[in-house]
């Protein structure tokens, strides 16, 4: 069983961005982090240090505040998934070049920032797929 200890002072500390305590209460957050230790869970992760367990749980916890950012305002922007291709000013237009998705999980990790370092994490971990569940459309590309 992992030793994973896991604080809002700490992920405030390690993520600045989220350092404003009237935009980003501490319930917010705990909560957050609750719903990211489901994705990710401190009791049955074995395979990976404490510290990269407990990075791992800050960076979901951040990407399920962004995503929740996004819900809340009622807009994507900023929640792209993608890297700007190439833009003009001129009649203002931004087209975006949308990552290689392998799974709906991937796709879903690249679409904050936090996400894609979760995901970039996972893969430096994993180093080959591996099946969730038994079905080929389940694998996790690394």
């Amino acid at each position: 069983m992992a030793n994973v200890s896991l604080s809002v002072e700490d992920f405030r500390q390690r993520f600045p961005a989220f350092s404003d305590t009237t935009k980003y209460s501490d319930t917010l957050i705990q909560t957050q982090m609750d719903i990211a230790t489901i994705y990710i869970s401190p009791e049955k992760s074995c395979m990976v240090k404490d510290n990269t367990l407990q990075q791992m749980i800050y960076l979901m916890t951040a990407h399920l505040i962004e995503l929740n950012n996004a819900l809340v305002s009622g807009s994507s922007s900023g929640i792209d998934g993608g890297q700007v291709a190439s833009a003009s000013v001129g009649g203002v237009s931004v087209s975006k070049a949308i990552p290689k998705n392998a799974t709906e999980l991937d796709y879903w990790l690249n679409l904050t920032p936090y996400g894609m370092q979760l995901l970039a994490l996972l893969s430096m971990l994993t180093g080959i797929g591996f099946y969730i569940g038994g079905q080929r459309e389940n694998v996790f590309r690394g």
